[in-house]
């Protein structure tokens, strides 16, 4: 039996984008957005949301704001509620990368692989014209890949896992799935490396495969 490590990452952004307001509502936005911070820190997730509603509402191109309002939905399940303020804020930030990331994690908790596999595509897309060096943009590539493995796409979902170790050569995640597309396509060998280096960098959960398949 396959075990898949899921591993939707999470990143508060501190970017916002200004527009044409009032100074006054614009400053206002931003501390609701700071309050809203730390109601979420506190794990007070409708306190948060009723905060950064507020905030969008005096300055809807508070790009922090509709970040953290989708993480607030995502903490509480709420993944319909989620992707809908995502293609919302898709309208006011043109081809945000960490925008269609976001709406891909949602997607794929509604289990629409096909649909997050396009957003993750997407995201891909529009960071290499925005830049890789945005610390997040490995998580494009392992979670598109973790969805072609549920959909048993070994190949693309290797190639995935592959590019998000060269971005982020520590992702414990990436190495985790990759050993068990190694052990479907039975290279051992491969496979007890990676799971191995998971387990160096705290992957806990590959130790009963390491027992059961690897050599010591």
């Amino acid at each position: 039996m396959k075990i898949i490590f899921f591993a939707t990452i999470l990143f508060l952004s501190t970017h916002f984008v200004s527009g044409q307001i009032a100074f006054s509502d614009f400053e206002a936005s931003l501390e609701l957005n700071n309050l809203a911070r730390a109601e979420f820190n506190k794990k007070q997730y409708n306190t948060a949301i009723n905060y950064l509603q507020k905030a969008i509402k005096l300055d809807s191109t508070n790009r922090s704001a509709h970040i953290n309002l989708c993480l607030a939905y995502y903490q509480k399940k709420e993944f319909e509620l989620m992707y809908s303020h995502l293609e919302q804020a898709k309208q006011i930030f043109l081809e945000d990368d960490e925008i269609f990331y976001h709406s891909g994690n949602a997607l794929q908790k509604l289990g629409k692989l096909s649909d997050a596999i396009d957003s993750y595509s997407q995201a891909i897309k529009y960071s290499k014209v925005n830049g890789e060096d945005f610390p997040l943009v490995y998580a494009y590539y392992l979670n598109r890949g973790i969805c072609f493995f549920h959909q048993q796409k070994y190949e693309l979902a290797l190639e995935d896992f592959n590019y998000t170790l060269k971005l982020n050569e520590n992702s414990s995640p990436a190495y985790s799935n990759r050993g068990h597309i190694y052990f479907i396509l039975k290279k051992t060998d491969e496979a007890c490396a990676d799971w191995k280096r998971a387990k160096e960098l705290g992957e806990s959960k590959v130790s009963p495969y390491i027992t059961k398949h690897c050599k010591n």
